[in-house]
């Protein structure tokens, strides 16, 4: 892979991960948070802060209550739950124990979000560079054999021709590619666009359908069976419900600790809205 390549693939993956990233980040809706605590830089500590990161709570001597990214740190008691956890903010680091602050997780199963964003936002690139290569392809399907000093010489015409000059002119090197046009092989991809879609639009639904937001498993080549589209929305109920529970839980914990009133509620988002959200992130084909 060159360099351009790299390059391209990493930025259209980070523009996709933007892309998932802000939709996490805004499924839920935190309300009397500390002190310049937004509810999407919350989210982002809970779900997207590292691997094996989350969110704590806790009451600093100066700042009073305060909720920062965190870890595990430390001993684990005999059920390997942290006795103690490290959190870290700009300047700022400190190991709590456990019984003096509340951890914020995702989800029952105490794992960020991270690793399922980062296989959607590759699997989303490597399908969306299939299609702009399969697209590619579609406007010049041949293979030209031939000498290097021949390639260059039709390479260049068609960037001259691209710039505007009014004709395709070649060398008397080129002459030979045109007194010799069998040497240009016809070749005929077939298109995948619809198909690469399709794909596409099911790797976006599995993402929604983990984080707990509605969408419509239905794709144009087959549809799904009464049965399957309610064992999906089941799926969709119990992970939207199981990131529900874990957030007013620790909100509940962490009132009654430090005295203050924060809360969460669901926000979710229709299914148009979320791939419109994706989509505004796609790079060109």
């Amino acid at each position: 892979m060159s360099r351009k390549t790299r390059r391209e693939y990493w930025d259209e993956n980070s523009a996709i991960w933007q892309g998932l990233s802000s939709i996490l980040c805004g499924r839920f809706v935190w309300e009397n948070l500390p002190e310049r605590l937004t509810s999407e830089q919350l989210e982002r500590f809970i779900t997207l802060w590292s691997g094996n990161g989350l969110a704590v709570g806790f009451s600093d001597k100066t700042g009073g209550p305060m909720i920062l990214p965190g870890y595990p740190s430390g001993e684990f008691d005999i059920y390997w739950l942290p006795r103690s956890y490290t959190v870290t903010g700009a300047l700022y680091d400190r190991v709590i124990d456990s019984d003096d602050c509340v951890p914020f997780w995702d989800n029952p199963s105490r794992n960020s979000l991270v690793p399922i964003i980062t296989e959607t936002a590759n699997a989303l690139t490597e399908c969306w560079t299939i299609m702009a290569t399969n697209t590619r392809q579609q406007r010049n399907p041949y293979v030209f054999a031939g000498t290097k000093t021949q390639i260059e010489t039709l390479k260049e015409a068609a960037r001259k021709r691209a710039e505007g000059d009014e004709i395709l002119a070649v060398t008397d090197d080129g002459m030979n590619m045109i007194e010799t046009a069998k040497r240009f092989f016809p070749i005929k991809p077939e298109f995948l666009g619809p198909l690469m879609m399709e794909h596409y639009t099911q790797i976006i639904n599995r993402f929604l359908t983990a984080v707990g937001i509605d969408n419509v498993p239905i794709m144009k080549r087959e549809r799904v069976s009464t049965a399957e589209s309610a064992a999906n929305n089941q799926l969709i109920l119990y992970n939207r419900n199981a990131a529900t529970r874990m957030r007013e839980t620790a909100a509940e914990a962490f009132n009654k600790m430090f005295g203050t009133n924060i809360s969460v509620t669901w926000k979710g988002g229709e299914m148009n809205e979320v791939l419109t959200a994706i989509r505004s992130e796609q790079p060109g084909v």
